[in-house]
């Protein structure tokens, strides 16, 4: 069953909406300028420069995109689309763009353009899903899961002050990104309060 049928669209409507190859990978290409050591190598780690103005600019495509991006408390970008029906949960899906220091341009990077190219696709296909839907693009995935483990799980104090390879501690560092550690407990999203996730990953 193909991604946009899980969102509950018919065979021929799902059948009908392609991707745009293109214009994947020239946002890949683009996202890949941000974050580069001297010696011109990938180093959008998370917390540098390289990783804030990534977000920016990933935060105005979604905004180009129609979506409403927040930043929650752990640092994580949430774009959400409204569904037919409020009253159902969202569907999730997205990755991360911060990266291992010379991690390459596809880690995290495919699932998160990839997420915000399913949008792109229901947009110009005029499609509303029954389901609201949120491209979710995780903070610090690479350093500790930490965005992740911020919804899913929470963060200890002790944790929050371990240093990141940013060299700012976590807490430090959500608070670069626009998060707000002393509310991490807000962010945790209970078992059911999302109908689904779904990354595309490049194994």
């Amino acid at each position: 069953m193909s991604l946009l049928n899980s969102f509950y669209l018919s065979a021929e409507v799902a059948g009908t909406a392609a991707v745009n190859s293109v214009r994947i990978e020239q946002r890949i290409l683009e996202l890949a300028k941000f974050g580069r050591d001297a010696n011109g190598h990938g180093y959008r780690v998370a917390y540098t420069q390289g990783d804030i103005e990534g977000r920016a600019w990933f935060m105005n495509l979604m905004k180009q995109a129609g979506l409403d991006p927040a930043i929650d408390a752990g640092g994580n970008i949430i774009g959400t689309r409204k569904g037919r029906n409020p009253a159902l949960k969202p569907i999730a899906f997205g990755s991360h763009i911060d990266m291992v220091p010379d991690g390459g341009n596809y880690d995290g990077t495919l699932g998160s353009i990839g997420a915000l190219e399913v949008i792109e696709i229901l947009n110009e296909n005029k499609i509303t899903t029954e389901h609201p839907l949120e491209v979710i693009i995780f903070g610090n995935e690479e350093g500790g899961t930490i965005g992740s483990r911020a919804m899913t799980s929470g963060l200890t104090k002790e944790g929050l002050l371990q240093k990141s390879q940013s060299g700012l501690t976590m807490a430090e560092g959500i608070t670069a990104i626009g998060g707000r550690p002393d509310d991490i407990a807000g962010t945790v999203r209970k078992k059911g309060d999302i109908k689904a996730f779904l990354e595309l990953h490049i194994e």
